[in-house]
């Protein structure tokens, strides 16, 4: 017998102020999708990160991919 499961959806991409998709708004929003951004001139991620990335993760949230922890999602942060 096999179960069927639907896919995770983490719903719309993730809008980040004073950042950029380094890609088209994607329309794959399902668990294990990666999506980048990147901070407009004069802002950061910190940590001289100018790229960061956002993944859908099992639970059906956005959060930050990598060493952006401290928050769920990556947040650019103007450069002094």
């Amino acid at each position: 017998m096999y179960l069927c499961h639907s896919a995770i959806d983490c719903g719309p991409a993730p809008i980040l102020l004073d950042s950029i998709p380094l890609r088209g708004p994607s329309q794959e929003t399902t668990f294990g999708v990666h999506l980048g951004y990147k901070c407009v001139n004069g802002y950061w991620f910190g940590r001289n990160r100018y790229t960061e990335v956002a993944t859908c993760t099992a639970t059906g949230l956005w959060e930050a991919a990598g060493e952006t922890k401290l928050s769920k999602m990556p947040v650019c942060i103007r450069k002094l």
